[in-house]
């Protein structure tokens, strides 16, 4: 039996160490990531800084995002790029739980970075969500034929769940834009936060 223990353990061992490498490797690339898209951003990435304390739980946000235009307007959907728009608070709740994390980076066109700092724009936490602004909608064409189109909305509400750590006290919206063969990071507006 102990025989049996130990073959396994040395065939499994590498294979447990082959994960934890690859799983080091992939949160590396994602810091990279995020570094070299915020750094024209003045904000600071890195590893040790996105570790919230293990008593922080959730603080789930619903945001409201309002264009110029939409508070004398009706919220009828219109085509074109999206408006940039305020943010407000509508509602919070916090949870003891901790909040999900994104294990992967995934920056595209119609969708929207959210970075949380601290006082020291260094980065706590961040996620991608797709743009709340933008409705795809299908419908028949003149022919028959099933067609879409993109609708941008000049009001839009979305929920955000960061870390309930106090050392956030902002939230950055960033819209990635593809230019040439990489994205850059366009500011789109940013949530103060208070306790």
């Amino acid at each position: 039996m102990k025989i049996l223990t130990l073959v396994t353990l040395l065939l499994i061992g590498p294979l447990l160490g082959c994960l934890r490498a690859t799983q080091a490797t992939r949160t590396n690339s994602v810091v990279e990531q995020l570094s070299h898209l915020l750094a024209p951003q003045k904000v600071q990435v890195s590893a040790a800084t996105m570790s919230s304390p293990p008593s922080a739980g959730t603080r789930e946000l619903r945001v409201k995002w309002v264009t110029g235009n939409a508070a004398s307007t009706s919220e009828q959907p219109k085509p074109g790029p999206p408006p940039v728009g305020i943010f407000s608070i509508a509602a919070q709740q916090r949870y003891s739980e901790a909040p999900s994390r994104q294990r992967s980076l995934e920056i595209a066109t119609g969708r929207i970075l959210i970075a949380a700092v601290d006082r020291s724009n260094r980065l706590k936490s961040w996620s991608v969500i797709p743009d709340p602004r933008i409705l795809r909608s299908e419908g028949p064409g003149p022919d028959g034929t099933l067609t879409g189109q993109a609708l941008h909305m000049e009001q839009a509400e979305f929920f955000l769940s960061i870390p309930d750590d106090p050392e956030i006290v902002e939230l950055r919206l960033y819209e990635p834009q593809l230019n040439g063969t990489e994205y850059r990071l366009s500011p789109v507006g940013s949530i103060t936060l208070s306790r």
